[in-house]
């Protein structure tokens, strides 16, 4: 199920949605065709935007597999476009804290076939995003990427 919630006013950025997917893996193909309708009015090609599915639905599988015991949680969405064409996606979710960017993970080193299962997510996050952060509040976890039509998404 997806819940598209009402937008709220963001002076920098415009287009602004929000949406609300239970936490399983069903629900995560309509959150990326959301996206991919936002992505495509903003003006980014195709396969900018299978680099942007890539990235979201790595982040969404391993919140669905990882951040919670039960699959009665949310996670939530929201994606802006930005004044120089950008894309801002913000994700949160109530789950077991996790801080990507602070766990050595999502760093390649050497050929990808020697590399240890777990972390190439975030190498490939880091990899397309030209700004990825973290933060813990009130219990949430908030992961934001900014996403250009260069820095990674390029063909």
């Amino acid at each position: 199920m997806c819940i598209l919630m009402k937008p709220k006013p963001f002076k920098l950025f415009h287009a602004i949605d929000i949406m609300k997917i239970e936490a399983k893996i069903e629900p995560i193909a309509s959150a990326l065709d959301e996206l991919s309708i936002f992505a495509r009015n903003n003006g980014f090609s195709a396969d900018q935007i299978l680099k942007i599915q890539l990235v979201l639905e790595e982040i969404l599988v391993n919140i669905v597999h990882h951040a919670y015991q039960s699959t009665d949680e949310y996670i939530e969405l929201e994606y802006n476009g930005i004044d120089d064409g950008s894309i801002l996606i913000t994700i949160s979710d109530r789950g077991v804290a996790f801080d990507p960017l602070g766990n050595n993970l999502g760093k390649l080193e050497g050929h990808i076939a020697d590399a240890r299962v777990g972390g190439l997510g975030i190498y490939l996050v880091k990899e397309i995003a030209q700004d990825v952060n973290y933060e813990r509040v009130d219990g949430k976890n908030i992961l934001t990427l900014i996403i250009g039509k260069q820095n990674g998404t390029d063909s």
